[in-house]
């Protein structure tokens, strides 16, 4: 029984940590210039795999940038918690996975899930928890 309890309080306090963390203010640039720079970089050398038509590269990076444009902007003022910028990047990423799903073939859209959570979202999330 005391293990248990022990237990128990310790998977509490671990809830209420994280979740302070989830509300803490996020008042530093989740990456520098050169950091996006370099995930830009690293992004874009793995595009080939996804064997892309010239159309299809064009309309692919377009809805990439600019989400990822709307995805870094949104706490430029520092004034977000870390949980509402997971949350809103959920809704962009979902946003524009819904329409890359109607521009690219399963197996493209597959690749794109696999390079894109590799690269772009597991970097970011990596971050954000030591913020």
């Amino acid at each position: 029984m005391k293990k248990l309890f022990c237990a128990t309080f310790v998977l509490l306090s671990f809830c209420s940590f994280a979740q302070a963390d989830a509300n803490k203010i996020i008042t530093e640039k989740v990456f520098t210039v050169n950091e996006r720079v370099s995930l830009q970089m690293a992004f874009d050398s793995r595009l080939n795999e996804l064997d892309l038509t010239d159309d299809q590269l064009y309309k692919y990076t377009t809805i990439i940038d600019d989400n990822v444009f709307y995805m870094i902007d949104y706490n430029r003022k520092g004034t977000r918690t870390r949980a509402d910028i997971e949350k809103y990047m959920s809704k962009k990423v979902a946003e524009q996975n819904k329409t890359l799903k109607k521009l690219l073939s399963s197996e493209q859209y597959n690749k794109h899930l696999e390079i894109y959570q590799e690269v772009i979202i597991t970097p970011i999330k990596n971050r954000l928890n030591t913020m």
